[in-house]
This record gives structure tokens, C-alpha cells and sequence, in this order.
């Protein structure tokens, strides 16, 4: 799986891991109002992350720390 879109689900709460083949992650227009440290764990080539159109209030600090091939952060 490289490339994954869960837009539009309503969701509150992102916990992705393990996707270590993930290249593209789409999580726009859900409620999501915080990243958490451990939200994206694993992702060792994520190059695309589109959050736009969320709720995000607080984001934790080193949330995107081990996000080593981003590319595009939306």
C-alpha cells in the first residue's frame, strides 16, 4: 500500500502505523484537532501528508520528527 486517503470520515483521532511502504496519506476535511507524537509511527518513506481542512489546535512537539522523506506537509 502506497498511497492511502481517508478524507472525509469524520475522524477524530489519527493513529497511523506501520504503513512502512506508505508514500501519499490523505486525512483532509475530518475533525482531527490534535497530532500527537506517536500519530504517524513507522512511516519510513511517507514523502506526502495532507491534514488540511481539520480542526488541528495542538500539535506535539517532535509529532513529525521521524518523518525523514516529507516532501509535502498540508
Amino acid at each position: 500500500l502506497e498511497k492511502l486517503d481517508i478524507s472525509l470520515n469524520q475522524l477524530k483521532i489519527i493513529k497511523i502505523q506501520n504503513l512502512t511502504f506508505m508514500k501519499t496519506l490523505k486525512i483532509t476535511q475530518n475533525q482531527i484537532s490534535q497530532i500527537k507524537k506517536d500519530s504517524f509511527s513507522n512511516l519510513d518513506i511517507l514523502e506526502d501528508l495532507y491534514l488540511d481542512k481539520n480542526l488541528i489546535k495542538e500539535i506535539e512537539e517532535g509529532a513529525f520528527d521521524h518523518l525523514f522523506n516529507i516532501q509535502i506537509l498540508d
